[in-house]
């Protein structure tokens, strides 16, 4: 059944306080330490009001009033002022009315909410000899959020964290040379939520997809850090490097739909301990190796493979296990591709004053949200869809885009950019048994900017 169309209206305001002091000092000119603190604030009043269209009361047969059948899908003559509100009187002098409001606002879909943060730190730069560096640190961070329902019904739970964090964190660099340097860096970080992830508050995705609900009983993640990279430096703007990263969640957040309900919502919610992996390639190169006619010409690209993984509650994994016996016990982290490549050709000419760029990037499919219970997951890639909305290639499509800009005299530059060359979809799907179910989808189409800029100084 398709509800008739709901009139929003929000009204949300912010007030934020902030404030930072940073001190440095120099013991001498291989040591030197920097402290500091923070305090940040942010009080917030949210409201929802919505009115929903009604045709209670009406009678289609009467010619005052116009169906949305007989309207043949006509919006403009649907929702005409002539078919809303009062149409008449009939011949028993009884009101004829046409579409009406209906006061459906929420209580729950309002609420009051602050975020306090304060937070300290001490950092030591050591440089032990000519070729060692060394950062090390601690900040200490206090977490006070409050996230209090409109609604007073005894089931309206405040969202609350209250916590102290201690997060150390740990930088060596080691030159091995004038043009190449080893990295290794160790920390403790968080992500917290934001005041709508923990109000109970539906929103819908005007798209058409299903109501977004918030969580107060999501806590912040903690995050433990790993890197390791060696890099090279062959010539100015040229770099070689390769990275190795490791990443431990405690508590990550994420979406899950929830198909249990009278309508599917998704509903952010803490996951098991997830730890993510992988490597990145880095490369960036000038041409004039190749001829001279090319030393206008940079070329740049990377390569960086992820490795993710949230494991599966038990509850969970049993009840999957029901309908496939070979079920993995974890998925891939959230809003995280497997791969992500991009190439990069630049062109700068400082004589004739051109330059522009072509770029291209690709993304493997990405986690959106959980399927809760024994639901299919959703994931997200950027693809194409045929006539019959089924996708036409499982392999995600690229995303390409151009930008060329010409600089005239000293004071005027003209522009040009493209973005999506290859007209990909943003599609959200499920699989189940090899099968590909659309989710939802949207073209977000071809962008062309043109910019004419003058300059005065």
């Amino acid at each position: 059944e398709v509800q008739l169309p709901f009139h929003f209206f929000r009204d949300l305001f912010d007030t934020s306080y902030n404030l930072k002091l940073d001190t440095e000092y120099k013991l001498n000119n291989r040591i030197s330490f920097k402290t500091g603190g923070l305090y940040n604030r942010k009080d917030r009043s949210f409201e929802e009001f919505r009115f929903q269209l009604e045709n209670n009361g009406t009678n289609p047969s009467m010619d005052e009033f116009l169906s949305f059948r007989e309207a043949s899908g006509d919006f403009e003559r649907f929702f005409a002022p002539g078919n809303t509100g009062i149409l008449g009187r009939d011949e028993h002098g009884n009101l004829i009315t046409g579409l009406t409001y209906r006061n459906q606002t929420r209580p729950e879909n309002s609420y009051t909410g602050s975020e306090k943060v304060g937070a300290a730190y001490v950092v030591g730069v050591f440089e032990l000899t000519n070729a060692l560096k060394v950062f090390g640190g601690v900040r200490v961070e206090k977490t006070d959020f409050m996230v209090e329902s409109g609604s007073r019904s005894a089931n309206a739970i405040p969202g609350v964290i209250d916590v102290l964090d201690l997060l150390p964190s740990a930088n060596i660099i080691y030159a091995l040379n004038s043009k190449s340097n080893l990295r290794l860096s160790g920390s403790q970080t968080l992500a917290r939520p934001n005041m709508r992830e923990l109000a109970p508050f539906a929103s819908f995705d005007l798209l058409g997809g299903f109501p977004i609900v918030g969580n107060p009983e999501i806590n912040r993640t903690n995050i433990q850090n790993a890197d390791f990279r060696y890099e090279i430096f062959p010539d100015a703007g040229e770099l070689f490097a390769l990275s190795v990263f490791l990443k431990n969640f405690k508590n990550p957040i994420v979406l899950e739909l929830d198909v249990a309900t009278d309508q599917p919502q998704y509903q952010y919610v803490n996951t098991n301990s997830g730890r993510l992996y992988g490597f990145e390639v880095e490369f960036r190169k000038k041409l004039d190796f190749i001829a001279s006619s090319f030393r206008n010409l940079k070329f740049s690209t990377n390569f960086t493979y992820i490795n993710s993984r949230v494991d599966l509650s038990r509850l969970e994994f049993e009840t999957r296990q029901l309908l496939d016996s070979s079920i993995k016990s974890y998925r891939p982290f959230p809003n995280q591709s497997s791969y992500i490549a991009n190439v990069m050709l630049i062109y700068e000419n400082a004589k004739t004053g051109w330059d522009g760029a072509i770029y291209a990037n690709i993304t493997g499919p990405r986690l959106t949200a959980n399927g809760a219970g024994a639901a299919p997951d959703i994931f997200e890639m950027f693809g194409k869809l045929n006539s019959d909305n089924d996708l036409v290639s499982t392999r995600p499509t690229p995303d390409l885009s151009l930008r060329i800009q010409k600089k005239f005299w000293d004071h005027l530059n003209a522009s040009l950019s493209v973005n999506n060359l290859l007209d990909y979809s943003i599609i959200q799907y499920q699989e189940d048994a090899g099968q590909y179910l659309i989710n939802g989808a949207y073209n977000p189409g071809r962008t062309f900017k043109i910019g004419l800029t003058y300059s005065i100084n």
